[in-house]
C-alpha cells in the first residue's frame, strides 16, 4: 500500500513536512487525526518497529502466530481446530516460564501476553469469522489461565484498543462497538466476571 508507507515514512522520518504534504495525503483517505496530532518528544529515537504489538509478535513464537488467520475463518472446524492448537501452544509456554522464572515480574508467559492482546484486538475485526474465532478462543483462554490472565487487563486492552473517535465512518464505529461487546460477552461467558473488583 503506497499511501500506508508514505505516511510511516512521514510519520517516523520526516515530521516537519507531513502538514506540508497534506493535500496528497488527505487524497489518499490520511486521517484529520494523523495529520494534526503532535509528535511525540523522542520521535527522533522511534523507529516503526517500536509498536509495542510488533515487539511482542517479534517475540511470540512462529507455532503461536500461524493460528490467528484461522481464528478468523468461515468454517467453524478449522476456527475450533486453531483455538484448540492455540491453547495447547500457550499452555506449554506457560508452564515453562512458571518453572524456569518463578519470581518474574509478569505473571504471564511473553506469549500468552502477545495472544490474549491479539485475541481482544481481534474481537473489532470485520472478517467474515474473526469475532466468533477471536471470542471462543479469549473465553478459552479466560478459564485456562485464571491467575496469569486477569479480566482487569482484558478490559483495559479493550479500552486501548477499541476507542471511538470523531474521524471515524461509520462501519469503522460499528467494528468498534461490536468489539467491545463481544470483548464483555467474552468475559461474562468465562463466568470470571465475579472477580472484579
Amino acid at each position: 500500500n503506497r499511501y500506508l508507507g508514505f505516511e510511516v515514512f512521514l510519520r517516523y522520518h520526516c515530521p516537519t513536512r507531513r502538514r506540508t504534504h497534506a493535500p496528497a495525503l488527505t487524497s489518499f483517505g490520511a486521517s484529520a487525526e494523523f495529520l494534526s496530532t503532535p509528535l511525540p518528544a523522542d520521535w527522533l529515537r522511534r523507529r516503526p518497529c517500536d509498536d509495542p504489538t510488533q515487539t511482542m509478535a517479534a517475540k511470540a513464537g512462529a507455532p503461536l502466530l500461524s493460528f490467528f488467520w484461522d481464528l478468523a475463518a468461515v468454517d467453524i472446524d478449522k476456527r475450533v481446530k486453531a483455538a484448540a492448537s492455540l491453547l495447547d501452544v500457550l499452555q506449554t509456554a506457560q508452564k515453562s516460564h512458571e518453572a524456569g522464572e518463578p519470581e518474574a515480574e509478569s505473571p504471564a508467559c511473553p506469549d500468552l501476553v502477545y495472544a490474549v492482546r491479539r485475541l481482544v484486538r481481534g474481537l473489532a475485526s470485520s472478517r467474515d469469522g474473526a469475532r466468533q474465532g477471536f471470542g471462543a478462543a479469549l473465553i478459552e483462554v479466560l478459564i485456562t489461565f485464571p491467575s496469569a490472565v486477569s479480566v482487569e487487563s482484558v478490559l483495559t486492552l479493550m479500552e486501548e484498543s477499541m476507542q471511538l473517535q470523531g474521524s471515524m465512518k461509520g462501519p469503522e464505529e460499528r467494528d468498534m462497538l461490536f468489539g467491545r461487546v463481544f470483548t464483555c460477552a467474552a468475559v461474562i461467558r468465562s463466568e470470571r466476571v465475579g472477580t472484579l473488583a
